[in-house]
């Protein structure tokens, strides 16, 4: 039980990373209107979303087997 919660501990810190990074470099695609920045920018977005969805399929897959 204690290597599931670590996980999703693990898995929420890469979300908030990941989102916090995607910000990052929004903000400085918008002071220097860098290229790779806002690639960067989507590709920090599409890494939040990608582990948020495992994260809840994760959770869900682990309820279900508590449950029964």
């Amino acid at each position: 039980m204690q290597l599931i919660q670590m996980h999703k501990i693990v898995m929420s810190t890469a979300i908030f990373s990941s989102s916090a990074f995607s910000a990052w470099s929004l903000y400085t695609w918008n002071k220097t209107g860098a290229t790779f920045s806002a690639f960067m920018a989507l590709t920090g977005a599409a890494v939040a979303i990608g582990v948020g969805i495992y994260l809840k399929d994760f959770i869900a897959k682990h309820q279900k087997g508590s449950q029964g």
